[in-house]
C-alpha cells in the first residue's frame, strides 16, 4: 500500500467511525454524560424493576396464606427489635433490621424463594423494605397485611390504637386535581456514578435513615398545607368516596416513570396516603430514592376516615374479624 492510498484508506476509516457513532447515537439515544444523575436514576430502576410499570402490584399477601405455607418455599423476614422477635414470632422467620434489608437479600438468595415475605408490627415498616426491594430487581418479595397484628390478637393493639375518624366532616368528594405545570426532577449530587451504582448508594442510605421519621399523620397537611403536596395512593373508587380537598389521585400501580415524577414539585414535601399506610410506605421509597422529601401518613385512610372505611369498604378497614390466632414460637 502506497502512501497516498494509505492516506485515503485512513480518511475513510475516520468517515466510517464517525456515521458509525452518528447511528448509535440516533438509536439508542444520548451519551451518557448528556443525562442527569436522575434521569440515570429512573433508567436503571426501570432496567430492573417491573414494578415500575404497575406489573403485579401491590405486592401484599395476607397471614392465612403464609400460614397455609409456613412448611413450604416461603421466607418469613420479620424486621421487629430483636426483643419483641424473641418474644414472639412465626415459625421460621429469620429476624434483621431495616438498614439490613438490602445487604442480606444479597446474600441470602431470595430468588430460590417462591416468596419472600416481610412482616412489622403493622405492615408498614414492612411495606418501606418492600419497595426498596422490588427497586432495586427483587420481584418475589411481598408485605403481610396489617403486620403482626393480622397474625395473631397478642399483637392487635399497635392498629387498634391508631384508627379514628379525625377527618370526618372535612373531606370532599371533588375530582382530582389537574396538574398542569412541569416541574425539573429532583437535583441529585454526585461525582457522575453509574445508575447501578447511585441506585444501590441511594437506596442503602434511604434504609440506613429512620423510618419514624418518615411517618406522619393527618395534622401535617393541616397545619403545613402551604409546604406539602398530598398524594392519595388508593383506588379511584376510594378516592371519590371521600378525600382531603386538594389532594391529588394516583392509582396504585401507575408507571413511575420520568414523565410522572415530573408532576411531582421538589420545592414542598411529598406526603402520601393509603388506604392502611401499606402502600404509601411503599410508594415512599421511590420517592426518597429519586430525591425527594417524603412523608407517609400512618395508618393511612384508617387513622383518619375510618368509620367511613367500614360503611363503604369494609374489607379495607382494621377489624377485629381481620385478626387471625395463629400460633408463634418463642426464641
Amino acid at each position: 500500500m502506497n502512501k497516498h492510498t494509505f492516506t485515503v484508506f485512513i480518511m475513510l476509516l475516520v468517515f466510517a467511525i464517525g456515521a458509525c457513532e452518528r447511528e448509535q447515537h440516533s438509536v439508542y439515544g444520548p451519551p451518557i454524560q448528556d443525562r442527569s444523575n436522575s434521569e440515570l436514576l429512573v433508567e436503571e430502576i426501570k432496567s430492573r424493576d417491573s414494578v415500575m410499570s404497575g406489573a403485579g402490584f401491590p405486592y401484599i399477601i395476607e397471614s392465612k396464606e403464609v400460614m397455609q405455607n409456613i412448611d413450604s418455599n416461603y421466607l418469613v423476614v420479620d424486621l421487629r427489635s430483636e426483643s419483641d422477635f424473641s418474644a414472639g414470632h412465626i415459625k421460621g422467620a429469620v429476624n434483621i433490621k431495616l438498614s439490613d434489608v438490602a445487604d442480606f437479600a444479597r446474600v441470602s438468595g431470595f430468588p430460590m424463594y417462591k416468596k419472600v415475605v416481610f412482616v412489622c408490627y403493622s405492615g408498614q415498616t414492612a411495606g418501606h423494605a418492600v419497595g426498596a426491594l422490588h427497586a432495586l430487581g427483587y420481584p418475589n418479595v411481598y408485605v403481610m397485611k396489617w403486620g403482626m397484628a393480622g397474625w395473631t390478637k397478642k399483637f392487635v393493639d399497635r392498629w387498634e390504637s391508631n384508627i379514628g375518624d379525625i377527618a370526618a366532616g372535612n373531606y370532599v368528594k371533588t375530582a382530582s386535581p389537574k396538574q398542569v405545570t412541569e416541574y425539573k426532577l429532583p437535583n441529585i449530587k454526585a461525582k457522575r456514578p453509574s445508575g447501578k451504582e447511585m441506585l444501590e448508594m441511594r437506596t442503602q442510605k434511604m434504609l440506613y435513615d429512620s423510618f419514624a421519621d418518615l411517618l406522619v399523620d393527618l395534622n401535617c397537611i393541616i397545619e403545613y398545607k402551604e409546604d406539602v403536596h398530598v398524594l392519595a395512593y388508593v383506588s379511584k373508587e376510594l378516592y371519590d368516596m371521600g378525600h382531603i380537598e386538594g389532594v391529588i389521585h394516583v392509582t396504585p400501580g401507575t408507571e413511575l416513570n420520568e414523565a410522572f415524577f415530573k408532576t411531582l414539585p421538589t420545592d414542598k414535601t411529598i406526603v402520601v396516603y393509603s388506604k392502611d399506610g401499606h402502600e404509601s410506605a411503599y410508594f415512599a421509597s421511590y420517592l426518597k430514592i429519586m430525591g425527594y422529601e417524603t412523608r407517609s401518613i400512618k395508618y393511612g385512610m384508617n387513622s383518619f376516615m375510618h368509620s367511613l372505611l367500614v360503611e363503604n369498604f369494609p374489607s379495607e378497614a382494621f377489624l377485629p374479624n381481620k385478626v387471625n390466632n395463629f400460633p408463634l414460637v418463642v426464641k
